[in-house]
């Protein structure tokens, strides 16, 4: 009889699930070994692939120079040998500025106003916006294991029980044993 208790709690014990550290061994020996058979028979080496996407987009600016309103006045006295000679105003104007020019009294009177405007300097080519995105494709040459939830079958579920009712029975036979019950 106990011999088959103890047949029945090493198989108890001997029964496990493996750790993640015995499981990354395994793998990490798999790898290698399928990286060395690749190597013998002359198969090539799944590698892993990395795409590269940049784009850069040139964008022209323009960049406004203030140029500061100014007025400029000047005269020059004219030499009229026969009287005093007068003329009528004359008026000069540009997108940035308007000049004015007229005698009076035998003096040339001259004005010129430059108007407060922002002249507008493009400069090809000026920001450059690069973007780039990188796409990594890793292609794994041997079974990745990724748990799955599922139902158990009705067989699992009865292993699991049947291993839950024998602890327990295993426990209550060691309290029997050894605080000697009275039972009847």
């Amino acid at each position: 009889m106990k011999t088959i208790y103890l047949i029945l709690l090493s198989f108890i014990f001997f029964t496990s699930c493996i750790t993640p550290n015995r499981m990354d061994r395994k793998c990490r020996k798999a790898k290698t070994k399928y990286e060395l058979s690749a190597v013998r028979w002359h198969c090539p080496v799944v590698s892993d692939s990395i795409m590269v996407q940049s784009q850069v987009v040139i964008r022209d600016t323009t960049v406004f120079v203030t140029v500061p309103a100014q007025a400029v006045h000047d005269s020059i006295p004219v030499i009229i040998t026969q009287g005093l000679m007068n003329s009528s105003v004359s008026n000069l104007e540009t997108a940035y500025s308007v000049s004015k020019a007229w005698v009076a009294n035998g003096i040339l009177l001259h004005t010129l106003n430059q108007k407060p405007s922002a002249i507008p300097l493009t400069f090809p080519g000026a920001i450059r916006t690069s973007t780039a995105s990188t796409i990594k494709t890793i292609k794994v040459p041997y079974y990745i294991d990724r748990p799955i939830s599922k139902p158990l079958h009705w067989w699992q579920n009865l292993f699991i029980w049947s291993g839950v009712i024998l602890w327990w029975v295993v426990g209550l036979y060691i309290v029997k044993k050894f605080y000697k019950f009275k039972t009847g």
